[in-house]
């Protein structure tokens, strides 16, 4: 090919007629997307309208035993064939003295299966300060697929709280989860 077939194939492309044919295939890629999308949350929306229930859940955890799960929400209550969908959560200090020592770097909020690929968020000890209130936007917290984008838990399983280790001391830690079973 020489230079100028190079030119000239450049400036096919810089062309306000092949730059309206480009931009109409990309319109009609993103409406084929958009119409997918529609339609998925045309469905989620009819899911959530058949049988779903709202939930919230308080727990109150000893720092020194975070690193066993507890249960925000058991398997009982999600029943088989649902799934449990969090929306938001809220984590606060019950004293005035923040949790310290021992192991704990993470709290988890996962689902009660015993991995932990379906977590929910991952949020980071230091974010645990006397007068702080934690939330799912908050700094110090990771969202993950099954929180931000609402994919909810595995089928027929709770969601629980834990850490990957305990504390050595520190105040309660009150943990408010709240979403629908669907």
């Amino acid at each position: 090919m020489s230079l100028d077939e190079d030119r000239a194939g450049i400036l096919d492309r810089l062309s306000p007629e092949s730059q309206r044919a480009l931009l109409g295939q990309e319109l009609r890629r993103l409406g084929t997307e958009l119409e997918r999308i529609a339609s998925g949350l045309l469905e989620l929306q009819q899911e959530l309208a058949s049988g779903q229930e709202f939930f919230c859940r308080t727990i109150s955890l000893d720092p020194t035993a975070v690193g066993t799960r507890a249960h925000l929400l058991t398997e009982s209550e999600v029943k088989s064939g649902r799934k449990a969908y969090p929306i938001g959560m809220l984590l606060a200090l019950e004293g005035a003295t923040a949790p310290s020592g021992g192991t704990a770097t993470e709290l988890f909020i996962a689902d009660s299966g015993t991995d932990l690929i379906y977590r929910f968020c991952t949020i980071e000890a230091m974010a645990l300060v006397v007068g702080n209130l934690v939330t799912e936007i908050s700094d110090d917290v990771s969202l993950d697929d099954e929180f931000a984008l609402f994919l909810g838990s595995r089928t027929g399983k709770g969601i629980d709280l834990f850490a990957d280790g305990n504390f050595a001391s520190g105040s309660p830690i009150r943990v408010t989860l709240y979403g629908y079973i669907v």
